[in-house]
C-alpha cells in the first residue's frame, strides 16, 4: 500500500470529469466536422444536379440546334470554373474536342468523385432525352469550406468545454461539501463521550443519498462501540468498586491482629501484608480512574494546590521531595481535581521508587501549563519509551525490587487526554527521567 498514492474523491471525480469534457470535445469535433462535411457535398450536388436540369431543359427546346446551344451555354458559363459535359447518343457533344475523361458517365444519372484532367471535381449527371448532361466543381474549394466550418465548430466546441470545466468545478466543489462537513464531524467525535451527542453529530442532513446513508452507518458503527465500551466501564468500575470494602476490612484486621499481638515477632510479616493492601487497594483507585471516559467540568483547579495536597501525602518520602511553585502564581486548568492529585502521585511514586535521589516538582506557566516531575534515575530506553502507557506493561529495566502493576503511566496519559493535556516523557542529561503534564490553561467560559 505504500506504493499508491491516495486521491481523493473529488480530484478522481474532477479527473473524470475533465476526460468525459475532452472526450466530449473530440466527438462534438469529429461529429459536427462529419455532418459539416456531408452538407457541404450535399449543397454542392445540388447546385450541380440544379445546373445540369437547366441546361437540359435548355437543350432540349425544339428551335435549338442542341451542338451550337451547347457551345453557347457552355461560353455563358466559362466563368464559373465549373466542368460541363454533354453525352448524346453514346458521343459527346461538340464531337472533334478530343476524348472525354467521363465517358463512363453518359447514361447513368448519379453524383460522385472523379479525376477530370488531373483534378479530383465532385460531378453530377442527369440523364434525359438520350443526353447525358454533366456538371462538376473542383474539390479543393469544397474542403476548404469544410476546414473552415470545422475549424468553427473546433473553436466553439472548445470555448463551451472550458466554460463547462470552470463552471463544473464549481458545481462540484458545492457539491462536495457535505463530504466535506461531514469528514469535519467526524473529526471532532474523539470529543463526544454520549450517545446524545453522537446523534446530533451525525444526524443524516446532508441533502445527499449517500452521503446520508454512510452517516447512518457510522452512527450505528458508533453506538454499537459506545455499547460495548459502556460496558466494559461499567464492569471495571463495578469490580473495583466491590473491591474496596474487603480490601478495607482486610487492612483493617490486619491493623487490629499486629496491635494485639506485638510481642510475637510477626510485626514484619504483618507490616508487608499491609503494604501489599495498600497497593491493590490503590490499584483499585487507578481502575476505577482509569474506567472514567471523561472529566468533570467543574470550575478552574489551581495545580499548586494540587502539588500541596499530594505531597502532603507522601509522609516520611516527602523530605525527599523539592517543589518548585511560585506562591504568587495562580497555575489555573479546567478539570476534576481529584483525577489530577492521582495523576501527580502516580508521576510522584514512580520518581521515587526509581531513583535514589531527589524528586524535584515544577510549574511551567504558559498555554500549555506544564505539570513537570523530574528524578535523578536511570531513565527511559527507547522500547521502554515506546510502551509503559499502555495498561499493565513495565519497563524492561527496572529494579527488581520496585513493585508495581504498571498501570500508574497509563492513568497518567489517561488523565492528561481526558483533560485535552498530553504526557510527555524524556530522559535527563547526565541521568534522570523528566514527566511532564502539559495541560491548557484555564479561560473564563464565554456567555451564551
Amino acid at each position: 500500500m505504500s506504493g499508491l498514492r491516495a486521491q481523493t474523491i473529488g480530484a478522481a471525480v474532477e479527473s473524470t470529469y475533465r476526460t468525459a469534457l475532452l472526450l466530449g470535445m473530440l466527438v462534438t469535433i469529429i461529429a459536427g466536422t462529419s455532418v459539416a462535411g456531408v452538407t457541404v457535398v450535399a449543397r454542392e450536388d445540388a447546385r450541380n444536379t440544379e445546373i445540369a436540369l437547366m441546361l437540359h431543359a435548355e437543350l432540349i427546346e425544339p428551335e435549338r440546334d442542341v451542338e451550337d446551344a451547347w457551345v453557347e451555354e457552355r461560353g455563358e458559363m466559362a466563368h464559373s470554373a465549373r466542368t460541363l459535359e454533354l453525352w448524346r447518343d453514346g458521343e459527346s457533344v461538340p464531337r472533334g474536342e478530343g476524348k472525354s475523361e467521363l465517358a463512363a458517365w453518359q447514361g447513368v444519372e448519379r453524383c460522385g468523385f472523379d479525376e477530370v484532367g488531373g483534378v479530383t471535381q465532385r460531378l453530377c449527371s442527369v440523364v434525359a432525352h438520350h443526353m447525358t448532361v454533366i456538371v462538376g466543381a473542383p474539390l479543393a474549394p469544397l474542403v476548404e469550406e469544410m476546414v473552415q466550418i470545422g475549424g468553427a465548430i473546433a473553436l466553439a466546441a472548445l470555448a463551451s468545454i472550458g466554460l463547462a470545466f470552470v463552471l463544473g468545478r464549481r458545481a462540484l466543489g458545492r457539491k462536495l461539501a457535505p463530504l466535506s462537513r461531514f469528514t469535519a464531524r467526524l473529526a471532532q467525535l474523539p470529543s463526544r463521550t454520549t450517545a446524545e451527542l453522537v446523534h446530533a453529530e451525525l444526524a443524516p442532513s446532508s441533502g445527499v443519498t449517500e452521503i446520508d446513508e454512510l452517516a447512518l452507518a457510522f452512527r450505528g458503527l458508533i453506538e454499537r462501540v459506545a455499547a460495548m465500551l459502556e460496558r466494559e466501564q461499567r464492569f471495571t468500575a463495578d469490580a473495583a468498586h466491590e473491591l474496596r470494602s474487603p480490601l478495607t476490612r482486610v487492612r483493617a484486621q490486619l491493623e487490629l491482629y499486629q496491635r494485639e499481638n506485638a510481642g510475637e515477632g510477626n510485626a514484619p510479616a504483618l507490616s508487608a501484608a499491609i503494604r501489599t493492601v495498600d497497593e491493590l487497594s490503590r490499584m483499585v483507585e487507578m481502575l476505577l480512574a482509569l474506567a472514567r471516559d471523561e472529566a468533570a467540568a467543574g470550575d478552574a483547579v489551581d495545580l499548586g494546590d494540587v502539588v500541596n495536597a499530594v505531597v502532603a501525602r507522601l509522609g516520611a518520602d516527602a523530605a525527599r521531595v523539592t517543589v518548585e511553585v511560585s506562591d504568587s502564581a495562580q497555575p489555573l486548568v479546567r478539570g476534576d481535581a481529584t483525577l489530577l492529585e492521582l495523576a501527580l502521585g502516580n508521576l510522584i511514586d514512580n520518581a521515587l521508587k526509581y531513583s535514589g535521589g531527589r524528586v524535584t516538582i515544577s510549574i511551567l506557566l504558559g498555554d500549555p501549563l506544564e505539570l513537570v516531575v523530574a528524578d535523578e534515575g536511570p531513565g527511559l530506553s527507547y522500547a521502554d519509551a515506546q510502551q509503559v502507557r499502555l495498561p499493565f506493561v513495565r519497563g524492561g529495566t527496572r529494579p527488581s525490587s520496585v513493585r508495581g502493576a504498571g498501570i500508574g503511566l497509563a492513568l497518567v496519559d489517561h488523565v492528561a487526554r481526558l483533560h485535552s493535556g498530553a504526557l510527555t516523557l524524556a530522559n535527563r542529561d547526565p541521568s534522570g527521567l523528566r514527566a511532564s503534564l502539559r495541560l491548557p490553561a484555564w479561560r473564563p467560559r464565554a456567555r451564551t
